[in-house]
């Protein structure tokens, strides 16, 4: 299964036990110092392009012993595995094989030492951080590192970075999963811990050299600036926690110069790794293809479910044209133009439900086509964790790297430092993640800021929200919700009356009210209680931000809300899909505030963190 994406490359997951939903673990005590707080840069590191040979001598290669001595960083034998893979691959274009190849490069890119660090990142929750993704998956910690091919003309010194990349993933997760049967895994928290105590001292380390992490995720800014002893804490910190028993995928960007660009994946089984199918694939191919000129240019045709549990969208929608065409029928969003907000959003494209080009397409199609859009689906950051560099970000449809370094031959092949906007976001994302269950920081008044897994969507207006997020200044994380609705006609009762224990009857299975619950994973109790005949409420307790659940539900039964709104007097215009604005003010409006203190008997608690205690018990 495809693992989150960084660089040129995509990783994958052995399949076994993906749909078992089991709850996530809860992770462990807050930091002794909840005063920390991180930023992209302290937990996503990319280098500076190698320019001259007396800059790639300092980078960090593929053969470099790790602490342990026990092998090198890219073990040898996943190493020489990874490239004989890559000869193997093939991807079929109307019955032609499309295959990778190395070319006069082929004995530079087996040796090690060509194979140089570009960028690593620390991911305290993969396949993502988003509280849908970890009730079915967990949480996974991973160390993710980055490498490029660098080699240096003998006659003139020449530098160059080549259009390949290697992804290697370790994760800290509990010894009697490694290697790891599949999801979910149970996160090793002692030791990831250690690994954020080591990125607390690299972030002290810049500090006292003068220079500021906080901002925009970029080149380091203590490897740009050269701040001395700090690099070689870097690599001491890589050689210390890339040991061979952690390395749990492979994955593999490679192409057939100038084009395509195929990728691949490998996951660890036993002893060694296997080729993987990810599931956005469909679960037949191994590898996919990206060629920008003749013919189909996606190969195979993705088959995603990042916007339903049965549907969504790709980056080859980019393809046909038409940015305004709609990508369901019949359904008034998204737009062909809103597909790069939906793949850059990790808390609605996560890396089992989008396949590979996208990706690695999303940032690049988004500037080649000069795609705007109203950011209906676009991530919003967490409260106090910045973006990206926007310099950064790819300028042309040529570079599809995620995180590294693009050879951008526009500029004569030099190499320019390349972050796509969803590294960016996923950056934020396991920024706010650490800084909320490893450091204890504290939420701000309305809870999280960022989205909710399939549900991001614009901000909306917090005018006469008094009852939203109170619970956030006592601790609570949870809040309620108390919505009076009243009824048009004593025929607008029969008739929705009917419709609620219709739908109420059916087995929880078939029942979308539960589905849609359930896939939130915010909701602690709901119900549908009938005042009188004049009058409906709707009255649940949820987790987190006011604004962001109620757009959940219109993202998963906004027909349904429809049904019940047309037997409402005032209501707002339908459907509320499309008037989203109109629809949460409404709810505002209707909300009966609770007199506080809102009791809580665990009142620190999460629906996700109360499933985990609920499994460990056995019940």
């Amino acid at each position: 299964m495809l693992s989150r994406h960084a660089a040129g490359t995509f990783v994958l997951f052995v399949s076994v036990g993906l749909l078992g939903g089991a709850a996530p673990p809860v992770l462990g005590p807050p930091a002794a110092d909840a005063q920390t707080a991180f930023d992209v840069n302290d937990l996503s590191y990319l280098w500076p392009p190698p320019m001259t040979a007396a800059d790639v001598a300092l980078l960090l290669s593929a053969d470099e012993p790790a602490a342990t001595g026990s092998s090198s960083i890219w073990p040898k034998g996943a190493f020489d595995l990874m490239l004989k893979t890559a000869d193997a691959v093939r991807v079929d274009k109307a019955g032609t094989p499309s295959r990778i190849r190395f070319g006069e490069r082929a004995s530079d890119f087996a040796d090690p030492k060509t194979w140089k660090v570009a960028a690593f990142r620390v991911d305290p929750s993969a396949p993502g951080g988003h509280s849908g993704t970890v009730k079915l998956f967990g949480s996974t910690p991973q160390l993710r590192v980055i490498f490029q091919p660098v080699t240096v003309d003998a006659n003139d010194a020449t530098v160059t970075v080549h259009d390949v990349t290697a992804h290697l993933a370790f994760s800290f997760i509990k010894p009697a999963q490694t290697p790891p049967p599949g999801f979910p895994r149970v996160p090793d928290k002692d030791l990831f811990g250690s690994v954020l105590e080591d990125l607390k001292a690299l972030k002290a380390s810049a500090e006292a050299g003068g220079i500021s992490t906080r901002g925009p995720l970029q080149v380091h800014p203590a490897l740009k600036a050269q701040v001395p002893g700090f690099a070689d804490g870097v690599k001491a910190f890589l050689k210390r926690r890339m040991t061979e028993a952690k390395l749990t995928e492979l994955a593999f960007m490679g192409i057939d110069a100038p084009e395509p660009w195929i990728f691949f994946g490998m996951a660890r089984s036993g002893n060694t790794f296997v080729s993987t199918k990810p599931r956005a694939l469909g679960g037949t191919a191994d590898a996919q293809m990206l060629i920008l000129r003749g013919g189909t240019p996606v190969l195979p045709a993705p088959k995603t479910t990042n916007v339903t549990a049965k549907t969504g969208v790709s980056t080859s929608l980019l393809f046909a044209g038409d940015l305004d065409a709609k990508v369901f029928t019949g359904a008034p969003r998204p737009l062909h133009r809103d597909v790069p907000d939906i793949i850059a959003n990790p808390e609605r494209s996560n890396v089992l439900n989008t396949d590979c080009v996208s990706c690695h397409t999303e940032s690049s199609l988004r500037t080649e086509s000069s795609i705007t859009s109203d950011g209906q689906f676009k991530y919003r950051l967490p409260a106090g964790v910045s973006g990206v560099d926007e310099g950064h970000l790819p300028k042309t449809v040529w570079n599809v790297r995620n995180f590294g370094w693009f050879p951008d031959f526009f500029q004569g092949g030099q190499a320019v430092p390349s972050i796509s906007m969803r590294t960016a976001n996923e950056s934020a994302e396991a920024a706010e993640f650490v800084n909320r269950e490893y450091f204890g920081a504290a939420q701000p008044e309305n809870g999280p800021t960022g989205t909710s897994g399939r549900d991001a969507l614009p901000p909306a207006s917090t005018a006469g929200q008094v009852s939203r997020g109170s619970g956030a200044k006592l601790g609570r994380v949870a809040s309620p919700l108390t919505l009076v609705m009243d009824i048009k006609s004593k025929e607008d009762y029969s008739k929705l009356k009917a419709r609620i224990e219709e739908l109420q009857s059916l087995p929880p299975e078939k029942n979308p009210i539960i589905n849609a619950l359930n896939q939130i994973g915010t909701v602690h109790f709901a119900r549908f209680v009938f005042l009188s005949e004049q009058q409906l409420a709707v009255i649940t307790t949820y987790d987190g931000d006011f604004d962001r659940y109620i757009d959940a539900f219109v993202n998963s039964i906004g027909k349904l809300f429809d049904e019940i709104l047309q037997h409402m007097k005032d209501a707002p215009p339908l459907p509320v899909s499309e008037h989203r604005k109109e629809f949460l003010d409404y709810i505002k409006k209707h909300d009966i505030p609770a007199v506080q203190p809102f009791y809580s008997a665990y009142p620190t608690l999460r629906v996700l963190d109360i499933l985990e205690l609920q499994k460990k018990k056995g019940g």
